[in-house]
């Protein structure tokens, strides 16, 4: 008895598994005819070849800021420009170096 039972529950779960299935087919069916699954394979293959060029532009683009902040000519121009004004000003930097202790004591004493 038992096993009958139990043989009609699974026949009537695999009815309403069938059931559902249909009106998932008919679901299925009905998206294809509104969105076009040509036109969209289209846009997604334009959206691939628009973000392959977005990338691009934009490695380019950080490639060149790179390139414009590691410039070390600049960084040496810099250099022998505060130099130059130093030495105009009479800033002996090699001294202020060898007697930075003795500023750091009174810079010590003066902010404390």
């Amino acid at each position: 008895m038992r096993g009958i039972a139990t043989h009609t529950q699974a026949m009537h779960a695999q009815s309403s598994v069938a059931v559902g299935m249909q009106g998932a087919s008919k679901a299925m069916a009905a998206m294809n005819k509104q969105m076009n699954p040509t036109k969209q394979a289209t846009v997604i293959r334009e959206f691939q070849k628009q973000s392959l060029q977005m990338d691009m532009t934009s490695d380019m683009i950080s490639d060149a800021i790179d390139d414009a902040l590691d410039n070390d000519e600049a960084e040496e121009e810099t250099e022998e420009l505060t130099n130059q004004v130093l030495d105009e000003i009479g800033v002996d930097v090699a001294s202020q170096v060898s007697n930075s202790s003795h500023f750091s004591f009174h810079f010590w004493i003066y902010f404390s």
